[in-house]
């Protein structure tokens, strides 16, 4: 997939397409789970808060940081996403062009969409799969 990212992104493709997934997958929450997003994210958040102890300082802080922006349902806007993109390259001790992801969204958007929709199915195959081995090796 990193062949459809110009220069100088395909160097950050992994980062665009990570939250570029995440935005996709906010959008089309409702094909993959009948839970609401909101209550997944509430839930969620709430497990992390049970556990969170056992959490490292970065994703408490980062976890923080979303809730004041509601960010995981907030990820359903492009606008959103691409202002996130920015912000994780504001955390790179390089220049990056991560603020500027907008400029070739467009094009990009079509090879992510069709990434994704073939993705996110097989990955829930392969989980289901280490799931059912899982259960059948702890007989739970």
């Amino acid at each position: 997939m990193r062949h459809h990212f110009p220069k100088p992104f395909r160097r950050y493709a992994g980062v665009i397409i990570d939250l570029a997934f995440d935005h996709l997958l906010a959008r089309s929450w409702a094909c993959f789970s009948n839970v609401p997003l909101e209550e997944f994210d509430r839930q969620v958040r709430a497990l992390l808060d049970s556990h969170s102890d056992l959490l490292p300082a970065r994703l408490v802080r980062f976890m923080a940081y979303a809730d004041t922006r509601g960010l995981f349902a907030a990820y359903r806007s492009e606008a959103e996403m691409l202002f996130s993109l920015a912000g994780v390259g504001t955390r790179f001790r390089r220049s990056n062009p991560l603020h500027r992801v907008g400029e070739v969204w467009p094009t990009l958007k079509p090879a992510l969409e069709e990434g994704f929709e073939q993705f996110y199915p097989q990955l829930q195959s392969e989980v289901a799969e280490w799931r059912k081995r899982r259960s059948m090796m702890t007989g739970s």
